[in-house]
């Protein structure tokens, strides 16, 4: 993929490097990266270059969006997610200081999902730097296992407190039954939603049927691990419902 190569991924550090402490923008067409002028009022907390990226996406030549993230963090912000999936294409972050930047990396429905087991954590949607949430891995294990691409939601770190039903919400909302708070027959591909060291949902793993979930927990390699060790964490029972 154009994006991915090298020179696009160097180009796209400088600019950040140069706009720092401002976030930098740019397009990646067939023609390699394009560097694009923040017009945001508040440069240090968005970008803004909804001008220059329209026409690159009415004649279809728009492959992906990048943008920095001066002083990090890494992960997508809500309004990142939120944006990527208006827009669906795939979009890119930079992070920078003044004087050096990460290589970036992408995420979107258009890229292959990376493998289940053995990614580390960061919040948000799974992408090329191998990384992501749980909600990430449910969404790659339905997309890789069963071809049905779930719904993506914003999200950011830390973005169930004090929203007791976002999960449950999101799940109902992608096609999901609720069956109870604790299942004597869990099947595979039902999704369970627990507390973990909270007072509100805050973790979503699959399960496999034969006694194993599929999970990853933030500071831990995304795992499989025996479903009864995690059973008193245990809110809610998912089953997805294939629609008619």
């Amino acid at each position: 993929m154009r994006f991915l190569a090298p020179d696009v991924a160097q180009a796209a550090r400088e600019h950040a490097i140069r706009d720092y402490p401002n976030e930098s923008c740019g397009a990646i067409t067939a023609g390699g990266y394009m560097p694009l002028e923040n017009r945001s009022k508040r440069p240090r907390e968005y970008f803004r270059c909804d001008d220059q990226i329209e026409p690159l996406l009415q004649a279809g030549e728009l492959l992906a969006l990048i943008h920095s993230h001066p002083d990090g963090p890494v992960e997508p912000s809500e309004f990142d997610i939120q944006q990527q999936i208006v827009m669906d294409v795939p979009w890119g972050i930079v992070a920078c200081d003044a004087e050096a930047a990460l290589l970036p990396y992408f995420w979107g429905d258009q890229l292959e999902p990376p493998a289940l087991l053995g990614r580390d954590f960061r919040y948000g949607p799974s992408g090329t730097d191998g990384r992501g949430d749980c909600a990430a891995l449910v969404r790659d294990w339905y997309r890789l296992t069963r071809q049905i691409i779930l719904p993506e939601f914003p999200r950011a770190d830390r973005c169930w407190i004090g929203k007791p039903d976002l999960y449950r919400g999101n799940l109902l909302a992608a096609g999901f039954t609720r069956i109870g708070g604790r299942s004597d027959d869990p099947r595979d591909g039902d999704v369970v939603l627990m507390q973990i060291r909270h007072n509100e949902p805050n973790h979503v793993a699959i399960c496999d049927g034969r006694g194993m979930i599929l999970h990853h927990l933030e500071n831990r390699l995304s795992r499989r691990e025996p479903l009864v060790r995690w059973l008193g964490h245990v809110t809610d029972w998912f089953r997805y419902e294939v629609p008619l």
